[in-house]
């Protein structure tokens, strides 16, 4: 029985024991929130002890696995008391605010022995799985490039207030969805990023609400991607170019394809299974614990806050942040 536990308890901590409840072979023992209240309501709900420092519940509780739910200012500190107390670690993205936090990160676990996993989740979801293998198994031909899209309002109004604080969150909207969108082009196109492109703006914040970008891929792939938050129509859209034909995803949606005739066929992506992609995750690092070989660890977290360190570098983030407001 691996016994586990939770380090921070907002909405992906209560997805995550919902995942985890339905394991047999888990045991949610702790749960940790400097919220009293939201931290013991969530400990009821996963029959765990409740704490309110998380180096306490380090201290009491006996665990193989801690995830870590806290903002990603905060993940260095949590990871490396984690790895001291012989315990793997789950972190979940953005991996930490700087590659050198990232990197400090990776050398305290492999100097402890623990396992490190960042929770990117695109290699999860059913679409993205099923454009993976039409990719691989060349049906269409050879990826050529990748286009997404992406408008919501950012920050929602559920957003928690350190979102926005750059401080605490390492940046705005290319930070948080940036993450994932250069996690879906790691995993669809098995390549990584030579070259980095893109402008960022400000609103009212502090931190960028739209990002647009081009990224070139080690293997010749070239990536486009938009990420606006002023808009109040959700639209997620991600278009994969092939020499001989074309593939279209709408996250947790849909799927569809076509050949060179432009006929585009649904595909069936899975949406009956009953286990979503936090379930699927999660399972995966229960396995690889065993296995010893983790499939999203620090390195390839790394990679990714890299890459968005590239892009940020390239739109000038670093200089007066006022004067780029508009």
């Amino acid at each position: 029985m691996t016994k586990i536990g939770i380090i921070g308890c907002g909405k992906i901590a209560n997805s995550h024991i919902n995942a985890l409840l339905q394991m047999s072979d888990v045991k949610i023992s702790a749960v940790c929130d400097v919220n009293k209240a939201r931290c013991d309501e969530f400990a009821k709900k996963a029959d765990a002890t409740p704490y309110t420092s998380y180096e306490k519940m380090l201290d009491t509780e006996d665990l193989q696995l801690a995830i870590i739910c806290l903002p990603p200012a905060f993940h260095l500190e949590c990871t490396e008391l984690c790895a001291l107390k012989g315990v793997n670690v789950f972190v979940e993205k953005p991996m930490a605010i700087t590659t050198n936090d990232c990197e400090k990160m990776i050398d305290i676990c492999n100097k402890n022995g623990v396992m490190l996993w960042v929770g990117h989740m695109q290699r999860y979801s059913p679409e993205n799985w099923i454009a993976k293998e039409l990719i691989d198994s060349g049906k269409y031909g050879k990826l050529l490039a990748i286009s997404e899209v992406r408008t919501c309002a950012y920050p929602g109004p559920a957003s928690p207030a350190w979102l926005m604080d750059r401080k605490i969150s390492g940046g705005g909207i290319m930070y948080n969805f940036g993450a994932h969108t250069l996690d879906m082009v790691k995993y669809l196109s098995g390549s990584k990023v030579v070259e980095a492109e893109s402008s960022i703006s400000f609103s009212n914040w502090d931190s960028e609400d739209a990002a647009s970008g081009f990224l070139k891929l080690q293997n010749g792939v070239a990536v486009t991607f938009n990420l606006m938050g002023r808009c109040n129509v959700n639209r997620y859209e991600i278009v994969l170019y092939l020499s001989d034909g074309e593939i279209r995803i709408k996250p947790r949606k849909s799927i569809v394809a076509c050949g060179r005739d432009g006929v585009f066929a649904k595909i069936p992506n899975g949406a009956d299974n009953e286990y979503n992609w936090q379930y699927l995750q999660l399972r995966d690092v229960m396995d690889s614990l065993k296995s010893g070989v983790a499939k999203v660890d620090g390195e390839y977290g790394l990679e990714v806050i890299r890459s968005i360190e590239k892009l940020y570098s390239s739109s000038g983030r670093n200089q007066t942040e006022k004067e780029k407001k508009i």
